[in-house]
């Protein structure tokens, strides 16, 4: 890996497979519905699913962002600023509904999808990149019959399941399966201006350089 790369690796793939391998496991032939799927902890859960044998619904935010996912992988692309979220998804399942919703963003957005959850479907919570989570319904849940799984990624307690992990996670980046799409490498000095723009960051992993 280059150096910004590496620098990108970690987190966002560290959570991917503890939500898609440990927390709510995507099974082959499954599939699976990425929110924020242009964002690094998105694309991560792009690859690592297919990776995994799924197949991968990409949900994004305009067509830079569309297109970035639909070249890095996934099988189907939504823009759900214009199109319609929910019919979309009933279309690509064949009105069967998504298997694993995997959500790093929350709110309306992520509300609209559990319209089109599976029956028997689950949702993986990553986080809450639009400042709130998810908003759930027990009621909603009992019916359909819906797990929502809390995904809180960090290192294991115990020193040979974390090496296994990145064993895996090793071997797929090395067999180039999976790797950090680096979106705008930042010089340390435009952190400020950085931060300021991550309301509407563009596609891939931003990276700050902090030596030359």
């Amino acid at each position: 890996m280059t150096d910004e790369e590496a620098g990108g690796f970690p987190i966002a793939f560290r959570t991917a497979y503890a939500g898609l391998v440990e927390r709510a496991p995507v099974e082959p032939g499954r599939s699976l519905l990425v929110l924020g799927a242009a964002g690094n902890s998105g694309a991560a859960a792009v690859q690592l699913g297919k990776a995994l044998g799924a197949t991968v619904i990409a949900v994004a935010g305009g067509r830079s962002k569309t297109e970035f996912c639909a070249r890095h992988g996934a099988d189907h692309v939504i823009d759900h600023r214009t199109e319609d979220l929910t019919a979309r998804v009933t279309e690509i399942t064949g009105e069967r509904g998504v298997d694993l919703i995997y959500d790093p963003v929350g709110r309306e957005t992520a509300a609209t999808t559990l319209k089109s959850i599976a029956r028997g479907g689950r949702i993986a919570v990553i986080g809450l990149a639009v400042g709130t989570t998810v908003p759930l319904d027990s009621v909603d849940i009992l019916l359909r019959t819906y797990p929502a799984v809390g995904v809180l990624a960090g290192h294991d307690k115990d020193p040979d399941v974390e090496a296994a992990v990145w064993s895996r996670l090793t071997r797929l980046a090395a067999e180039q399966t999976i790797t950090t799409l680096v979106g705008t490498v930042h010089s340390f000095i435009d952190v400020p201006d950085m931060i300021a723009g991550q309301g509407a960051p563009g596609p891939g992993k931003s990276v700050v350089r902090v030596a030359g």
